[in-house]
């Protein structure tokens, strides 16, 4: 059904009918994230992204990126890397001079 809504954006966005077509992202969206991520809807959710990006919806065509990746079973390796990361920036100068 998410594909649908995919397609009918796509008809709605040559018609100019940007609201209505954005309406439709939504609902693709909405349904996809219901359905849950298995190996087989990553290309629905790049196509997905994708129109969210081109509508210029970041924060929910990065969501969808992220589902995408997920559902390839491609992983964030280096999570703990920006968490130490993350850790030493919050760390003063002064206290990291003093412990060496």
């Amino acid at each position: 059904m998410a594909l649908a809504h995919l397609t009918l954006h796509d008809a709605l966005s040559a018609q100019a009918r940007l609201a209505e077509a954005g309406e439709c992202l939504s609902e693709a969206f909405r349904q996809m994230t219901a359905d849950g991520t298995g190996r087989a809807s990553a290309p629905a959710w790049r196509e997905l992204a994708e129109r969210m990006a081109e509508a210029g919806d970041a924060t929910s065509a990065l969501a969808a990126y992220g589902f995408a990746l997920d559902a390839a079973s491609i992983r964030d390796r280096s999570a703990h890397r920006r968490s130490a990361a993350a850790v030493l920036r919050s760390t003063p100068l002064v206290a990291v001079q003093k412990n060496r």
